[in-house]
């Protein structure tokens, strides 16, 4: 998107979204990888972290560690003759997972490269399972093609250990290491899903050979030695059909980027669409890549495949059984009958694509370009108002499980809250004469569309930025990434019961989201503490020689309270035992009821 891009600022979850350049990388064996060449790696990463990461001195008081040892103990660590290149990425990973910070990764380039994505798996999906049989890891979905014999495993089995550790010991040797998002319970979320599916981390070199699996089925409990399995993309994408995603469907459409911006919300969307045959066919030929595929964008595939194996295996969502399914101006709610009235449940699944809407397609050569705007506040505004004509007096509003998205997506739904104007969150950046001449170079952009009191705002910034270069500061005073420092409101607001639902696994501009709506009472929160990832990530690049993929955070966002999203989000005004299932929804209700007043904190 050109002009967020050009602001950088995307506030997104590293680990759903990674933008990728255009690059022919070859496979090459780094066995031969000596200490020099080792160091010179390293010091990419160091260099980079300390010109771009916004966030060194809160994480250092934050975690108790100091930034020069860290860079040391890891410098002696290059010094083991063993370590070729697979194993320099998992050294990589462990360093940037000190930080504790969900949007601060490394990825293997390749995995990212058409046909090179690797997915291992022990053939079955399992996730999280807080019931009243404890904190668990239960299969949800055997993967048929892998398990003739269904005894096996089974939907519903237990897995109590695996190579003899149970999931939370497994879990913190063998993936928090590698990642780690800075929240213990978001740790163990998506640690307990990545358990037996892994992809796009250091579980290539992790998941090997046979895995011996206790499994506790009913009353039975039984051990199962399973061979680990590694597929690419399409080889995956073949196994799933029979559990029909829809990943064709997703694949005919696919957002590569802005053609042409034609107002702040508005723009030409520039779409790759394969079809669904030439689809088939990269799946059934694998090593060939027709030239449709080759400029399809990728990831944005990869993304819907995550989702849609996220949201329909690993985060089943239950809601309501007696809920009434409805869609006012493509926005899809659910109303559901309570003591209190009628409620309708908006399900936020993300800050993202999901957030533009799009008119006719006309197509030219192997793209289609359509008239496209981002979903406004008048939009949600007019679609709640659609609602309380409906008779509905209470609003919730789903964000559990949101990985967050972009900046200005968000506060377009926040708006449709607000009849006058409302505060924008402020941020410091870490200064470095890209990011102070980005603002410069907006302040002098002659465009149409831009506003003037915008160019004027970042005009303002840049000043400020220069006024903190000139002190020797590192950091920026708090500014306005949106160059303005109030969002205007909408003529309509929805002034009913709100609620917000939050898990451990909202993140990013779903912190951000969350944290607004508490600072500025628009609405009570409901569930478990959201991840806190507050800042917005920046892709660094690609390392030279062994091709790791970098991102960091290059801010370091404040609530309109003053206090740091950062590792800390939402904090529930009702706090509930877990932000599944139906025990959730039960609890949910009940805090909803009238007159309900939040514990104290």
């Amino acid at each position: 998107m050109k002009f967020i891009q050009k602001l950088k600022l995307t506030v997104v979850l590293a680990i759903g979204i990674f933008s990728t350049a255009q690059a022919q990388i070859t496979t090459k064996d780094f066995s031969e990888f000596n200490l020099e060449q080792k160091t010179q790696e390293f010091n990419w990463f160091v260099t980079h972290i300390e010109e771009y990461y916004g966030l060194m001195d809160y994480k250092e008081q934050k975690w108790n560690f100091k930034w020069a040892d860290l860079k040391a103990a890891y410098s002696e660590k290059l010094a083991d003759p063993k370590m070729d290149r697979d194993a320099f990425f998992g050294l990589m990973q462990k360093f940037v997972s000190e930080f504790h910070d969900a949007h601060v990764s490394t990825y293997s380039f390749r995995d990212y490269l058409l046909g090179e994505q690797k997915f291992n798996t022990l053939g079955f999906f399992a996730s999280r399972d807080r019931s009243v049989e404890g904190d668990i890891l239960k299969v949800n979905f055997v993967i048929p093609q892998i398990f003739m014999d269904q005894n096996t495993v089974q939907n519903g089995d237990i897995i109590q250990t695996i190579n003899g550790k149970t999931p939370a010991e497994y879990i913190q040797t063998e993936i928090t290491p590698y990642r780690n998002l800075g929240n213990e319970e978001s740790n163990k979320t998506y640690g307990f899903a990545d358990i037996t599916f892994q992809f796009n981390d250091y579980s290539s070199n992790r998941a090997k050979g046979i895995a011996e699996v206790v499994i506790k089925r009913g009353e039975q409990t039984f051990t199962r030695h399973i061979k680990w399995r590694q597929f690419d993309i399409y080889e995956l994408l073949d196994l799933l059909n029979s559990r029909s995603y829809g990943v064709e469907a997703q694949a005919q459409k696919v957002f590569v980027g802005i053609q042409e911006w034609k107002s702040p919300t508005t723009f030409i969307g520039k779409f790759a669409n394969p079809g669904k045959e030439a689809f088939k066919a990269k799946m059934s030929q694998k090593t060939s890549k027709p030239d449709s595929f080759e400029k399809l964008n990728l990831l944005q595939v990869e993304n819907s495949i995550q989702k849609l194996i996220a949201n329909d295996v690993l985060v089943r969502k239950a809601e309501p059984t007696n809920g009434q399914s409805l869609e006012i101006g493509g926005l899809p709610f659910t109303l559901v009958p309570s003591t209190s009235g009628l409620m309708a449940i908006y399900q936020i699944e993300d800050f993202m694509y999901s957030r533009i809407s799009c008119g006719a397609y006309q197509q030219f050569g192997d793209f289609y370009i359509a008239y496209c705007q981002i979903l406004r506040g008048e939009d949600y505004a007019n679609a709640f108002q659609k609602l309380k004509d409906l008779g509905v007096t209470t609003l919730v509003l789903d964000t559990r499980s949101n990985g967050g998205g972009y900046l200005e997506f968000g506060y377009q739904l926040i708006r449709a809250f607000f009849e006058n104007k409302t505060p924008a969150h402020k941020a410091s950046i870490r200064i470095n004469e890209e990011w102070s001449g980005t603002f410069k170079e907006v302040s002098e952009l002659k465009s149409a569309w831009l506003p003037l009191e915008l160019k004027e705002a970042y005009g303002d910034i840049w000043n400020i930025l220069q006024k903190d270069i000139s002190e020797g500061k590192l950091y920026s005073s708090p500014i306005s990434f949106m160059g303005v420092s109030e969002l205007t409101g909408v003529s309509n607001p929805w002034k009913g019961r709100t609620f917000v639902l939050v898990d451990e696994m909202c993140a990013s501009m779903c912190d951000i989201f969350a944290t607004y709506m508490q600072d500025t009472n628009a609405a009570k929160v409901i569930g478990a503490r959201s991840m806190g990832a507050g800042g917005n990530v920046i892709g660094i690049g690609i390392s030279p020689r062994t091709k790791i993929a970098l991102s960091l955070t290059a801010s370091r966002i404040f609530r309109l309270n003053g206090d740091t999203i950062e590792n800390n989000g939402a904090t529930p005004d009702f706090a509930t035992k877990t932000a599944q299932g139906e025990s959730f929804w039960d609890a949910a209700i009940e805090y909803m009821a009238p007159g309900t007043k939040p514990a104290s904190k």
